[in-house]
């Protein structure tokens, strides 16, 4: 308005030549970009010098920003093709067929001025659509508690897609420099988070590391950072990869000057399809001090093109920054100074879907906001966990991570974006063989694999079962085993296989096709044992302690043929056990609850005459894996615990005992000792007869490239 003024114009109707606008723009620019950088120096200081009698210093800086902002409207809003602006006098009505902008009244107009005000209302009325759907159900928020945050100052959290793994930025005791990225995990979304550990030197340096963000299939990492090598100015955005989860993160490599400028570009958010990236920067072009921009690629692994100014309905004349986005990416939250309940709220915006514009963004409210600052957020992959940084009362430091959960959810709680749909079970063998074929495609990886040393591994598609036994069921068989005398030890291993709970494994992984061989842990573990080779070298390898188990699978893993493609063995989790031998089953058995049928899939009392035999001699299961039941017990990683109550991904139970879970019953075994829910344990050190074991394998698919 002040533009035109000088012109003599009015300014309810004008045309305005493209190099006029150009030249307002940079005098907005210039001026704004001023005092956001006056601001950025001055926030982390005024407290310091105020507390220490700098009055003066507070009154100068507030002088010049006046004098400064002299001549800027600060209803100036974004030029774009989208429509009028949020409000203010005039708004800017970009007409892409003429080389001029339209300026027209924003009030009192009867009929949209351009078909993209018809787009924005429409964007306006999805937006609310998704929105209330998304804003229900969310407990208050609860602070993560004294495991995770400290005396100093915890923020920027990111969650992997299954909410298992946070990141977050902290400059606690222990750290490289002032900001730090670390890392907490927990076993379930019903879990606490466990103590963090330092991501190490590969990320941290000793520079200002900070706004992490994790990609879907937790293999790429984004951060902040402010390290030699980035471009003049400061903070930039900066990547880093993996090739296995288990691995750590190579060294980050520099976005390049497509995505950073010369100003500060920070706290970054990878889309979970992993071609859009949001990030908050106060270069040149913004609204306000920082704003909220976007860069997209065609391809996961492509590079990113120019970003993009999400606009006046996202940003506003303030700091607009920390964002987060939904794994659809209809939802955005993010944090803002614009005035709402305290000095900065949590925000959020949506739209009906990833080709439209986000529509008006809405404070998020008393639940989440406080008068105390509310800043950096994180969404878990369900849409049911929110993390954000706040130094509200009631916290441990300056700043603490704070959680709050939701049962209901209108997100896909299974599917990876560009993956095929889970197993979900229940399916049959036809359908089994389908899931894993779809993986494999995929993945680029084979359906089936044998490894340097000629080990077969089938692959197991991420999938949703119902794991253990029901009330109902545990009954039954405590009336049956009663019927028959059994042992009182089986009683209370029956007692231990409830609640029946579900379980989500949420990523693809390679199980061996049978169990370990006597002549496979010969050629791994250089073992002399004369039970170990001969002409029985293909029964499996019998009577072997957990703790050595666990070391085959290290020294496997550094055989030259397996560490040069990357590959890492372990022993399966109990839950990746049971859904490998249910393969999609809800029965007892994997082929049903006949036990009548039992002796052409198992090796087990009344057929294998008290001992051990061949592996693959009997019927596999719809998942190709043989020998899930009988022969010899099967030793898993978790330690042998009660189950947890309510719906896990992924599931492990890490605690430090003596006692290990054993899985599948053994050759000397009744039915019952048989089935797919049926629990054993074994003593760390201890000589467990009739045990043996057989190893998983994480997908690589560098290693098939």
């Amino acid at each position: 308005t002040s533009f035109l003024e000088n012109l003599g114009k009015p300014a309810a109707q004008v045309v305005v030549p493209l190099a006029a606008v150009a030249t307002m723009r940079s005098r907005v620019e210039q001026e704004t970009g001023i005092v956001a950088r006056i601001t950025a120096a001055m926030r982390g200081r005024l407290a310091k010098h105020t507390a220490a009698g700098g009055l003066g210093l507070l009154v100068t800086v507030v002088v010049a920003a006046s004098v400064l902002h002299r001549n800027i409207d600060h209803s100036v809003q974004d030029f774009s093709t989208s429509g009028s602006a949020g409000g203010g006098e005039a708004a800017a009505v970009a007409n892409p067929a003429a080389a001029s902008v339209r300026f027209t009244e924003a009030e009192g107009r009867a009929t949209p001025e351009s078909p993209g005000d018809t787009m924005r209302e429409g964007a306006e009325a999805s937006s609310a659509s998704v929105l209330e759907d998304w804003l229900s159900g969310w407990s208050d928020p609860v602070n993560l508690g004294p495991i995770v945050n400290t005396a100093g100052g915890e923020s920027a959290p990111a969650l992997s897609f299954d909410g298992l793994t946070l990141l977050f930025s902290s400059d606690r005791v222990g750290g490289q420099s002032g900001g730090d990225l670390w890392m907490s995990t927990r076993t379930s979304p019903a879990d606490a988070f466990g103590s963090p550990v330092k991501l190490g030197p590969t990320v941290n340096t000793l520079s200002d590391d900070h706004g992490p963000s994790l990609s879907a299939d937790g293999l790429t990492l984004l951060l902040s950072s402010d390290r030699p090598g980035g471009l003049v100015g400061g903070h930039d955005l900066w990547m880093a990869t993996r090739r296995l989860l288990s691995d750590s993160f190579d060294e980050p490599v520099h976005l390049g000057p497509t995505v950073n400028s010369s100003a500060n570009d920070s706290w970054p958010t990878l889309s979970a399809d992993g071609r859009t990236l949001l990030f908050s920067s106060d270069r040149r072009g913004g609204l306000g001090g920082y704003d909220l921009w976007m860069s997209t690629r065609a391809t996961s692994d492509g590079d990113f093109g120019d970003p993009v100014n999400l606009g006046f309905a996202v940003n506003s004349n303030d700091w607009d920054f920390f964002s987060a986005l939904s794994a659809d990416g209809r939802v955005l939250v993010f944090s803002s100074t614009r005035p709402g309940n305290g000095k900065s709220d949590l925000w959020i915006s949506g739209r009906s879907s990833c080709d439209e514009a986000f529509g008006t963004a809405i404070n998020l409210g008393g639940q989440f906001n406080t008068s105390a600052d509310e800043v950096s957020v994180a969404i878990s992959g369900d849409g049911r966990t929110l993390i954000f940084a706040s130094d509200r009362r009631g916290g441990l430091g300056s700043w603490d991570l704070w959680m709050c959960t939701r049962t209901n959810s209108v997100q896909n709680t299974t599917e990876l974006p560009g993956r095929p749909a889970p197993a979900v079970a229940p399916f049959d063998a036809t359908e089994a063989r389908k899931h894993r074929q779809a993986w494999a495609e995929s993945l680029a990886v084979p359906v089936e694999m044998t490894n340097s040393i000629g080990m077969k591994f089938v692959l197991i598609p991420p999938g949703e079962f119902e794991m253990g036994t029901s009330s109902q069921e545990i009954d039954q068989l405590l009336s049956e085993a009663r019927a028959e005398n059994a042992p009182e030890y089986y009683v209370d291993l029956v007692s231990l296989e409830g609640p029946k709970h579900r379980v989500r494994i949420t990523r693809p992984f390679y199980l061996g096709r049978c169990e370990v061989t006597r002549e496979q842990y010969a050629r791994v573990t250089s073992a002399t044992n004369p039970l170990l080779n001969g002409p029985a070298s293909n029964l499996p390898v019998e009577t072997i302690p957990w703790a050595d188990a666990v070391r085959f699978c290290e020294k496997l893993s550094k055989l030259s043929g397996e560490e040069s493609r990357g590959n890492k063995y372990r022993l399966p989790t109990e839950a990746e056990w049971e859904f490998a031998c249910r393969a999609g089953t809800i029965t007892r058995f994997s082929f049903g609850d006949e036990v009548s049928l039992l002796g052409q899939y198992a090796w087990w009392r009344e057929n294998a005459d008290e001992r051990a035999h061949g592996v693959g001699e009997k019927m596999p299961n719809a998942f190709g894996v043989h020998d899930m039941h009988g022969n010899l017990a099967e030793w898993c990683a978790d330690a042998y615990v009660e189950y947890r109550q309510g719906p896990q991904s992924d599931p492990v139970a890490s605690e430090d005992n003596s006692v290990r879970v054993l899985r599948g019953g053994a050759y000397g075994h009744s039915p019952r000792a048989m089935r797919c829910a049926s629990r054993a344990r074994g003593v760390l050190g201890g000589d467990n007869a009739v045990t043996g074991f057989r190893v998983a394998l994480e997908v690589n698919p560098i290693a098939f490239q």
